[in-house]
């Protein structure tokens, strides 16, 4: 139905946004020191990061080098160096059920604990955050055997105990929130996030139904997370998912959703994204259209080269070719040249390439003056 073919990147990548430092590698040191610097300027206090445990990568990923925990210790050391702090968002995988991501937690601990950037929430004793994505699709008396103080492989009261969130998608019914409290109280999890960008993908995830899930939550004693995104698009990768498209309108819809993230009285609000760019969900800031041709050539040269362009002052219309020292100018010619070679992308319109990033810091303020608040996670994808 849809055709296929070889999408040769730097010119086709699987996004419908280009980065502003072009096609990259989350293992590179300077792509990373250059990430948590961006955090930093949004006002972020924590770095989420999708993990899988050693040997459980997802199956796209078997082939590749970029396994999930081996960047762990990367993010550590740049988490060290800017301030912003870790904490985990754990993934699915073949096999996984409560006694394994207990096993994966004690694992985050004794490998990463130590470390000043690993992210213990002050205000709930100093335990780490740990998000659970899918945690709906184990039974909540298998998650008492490990969330329980009574379980019979209990995380709880020692060197192990920390902050586990479970997604929350629906309710037992479609289109509700019944069955929140029960779940919650059988599975002895402490609270619930809403990862989502999109608020037509679930019940949780729609800002309409944040108040509820509050009070539903607030009744128990438990944490309420609500995740926001500044719009959502994935046609890229997922041709036919265009219903699901969520429009930017300009930064419009960022504002609606912290607004009402804000108006449901969170303990923690999460950001979905900092850099999925495949659902089009990130705040990383991205190439403008016109600039997207030289944006590619730069893409060409070294990824550090790369760096230093986008972060130079005033460079526009000039690039740095790989090996030298020396800038060399692009000329319209050469710029049209590419351009006629792209896909369409999109960009940020009339807002700056770095406007997410300033706005989240807005919205971080607000949320920090609002009664005593933690510090801000971001989802880092």
């Amino acid at each position: 139905r849809y055709p296929k073919g070889k999408h040769p990147s730097p010119n086709e990548i699987g996004a419908n946004f280009y980065p502003l430092l072009g096609p990259y590698s989350s293992m590179n040191a300077s792509v990373v020191r250059t990430h948590f610097k961006w955090m930093r300027r949004a006002g972020a206090g924590v770095c989420v990061v999708s993990w899988y445990p050693p040997g459980r990568a997802d199956p796209a990923q078997a082939a590749s080098i970029e396994h999930s925990d081996k960047v762990v210790p990367l993010l550590l050391r740049a988490g060290e160096a800017t301030g912003v702090k870790i904490a985990f968002h754990i993934e699915p995988y073949e096999g996984r059920d409560a006694s394994s991501v207990a096993k994966d937690i004690r694992y985050l601990v004794d490998s990463y604990g130590s470390s000043p950037a690993f992210y213990r929430s002050s205000a709930h004793g100093e335990r780490p955050v740990v998000y659970v994505y899918d945690s709906y699709h184990t039974p909540a008396h298998e998650w008492a055997r490990v969330l329980s103080p009574t379980g019979i492989d209990t995380i709880r009261g020692g060197r192990y105990d920390a902050v586990v969130l479970a997604l929350w998608v629906r309710g037992e019914q479609p289109q509700s929130n019944s069955g929140i409290e029960d779940f919650f109280v059988r599975s002895q999890f402490d609270g619930a996030y809403t990862y989502f960008a999109g608020s037509r993908f679930a019940w949780g995830s729609n800002p309409a139904n944040w108040r509820g899930l509050r009070k539903a939550t607030r009744r128990r004693n438990l944490l309420f997370c609500p995740s926001v995104g500044p719009g959502y698009i994935d046609t890229r990768v997922r041709p036919w998912n265009g219903g699901n498209t969520i429009s930017r309108r300009e930064g419009q819809h960022y504002d609606d959703v912290f607004g009402d993230a804000l108006a449901a009285g969170p303990d923690f609000i999460s950001i979905t994204s900092f850099n999925e760019w495949h659902e089009g969900t990130q705040i990383e800031p991205a190439t403008r259209i016109d600039d997207i041709g030289n944006a590619i050539a730069v893409a060409t040269a070294a990824v550090d080269d790369a760096i230093d362009k986008v972060t130079a002052d005033d460079n526009q219309g000039s690039w740095r070719g790989k090996g030298s020292s020396r800038r060399v100018p692009l000329s319209p010619q050469q710029h049209s040249g590419w351009s006629a070679l792209l896909p369409k992308y999109q960009d940020y319109g009339e807002l700056s390439p770095h406007y997410y990033l300033d706005r989240t810091r807005y919205w971080v303020r607000r949320f920090e003056s609002s009664d005593d608040r933690t510090a801000l996670p971001s989802l880092h994808s």
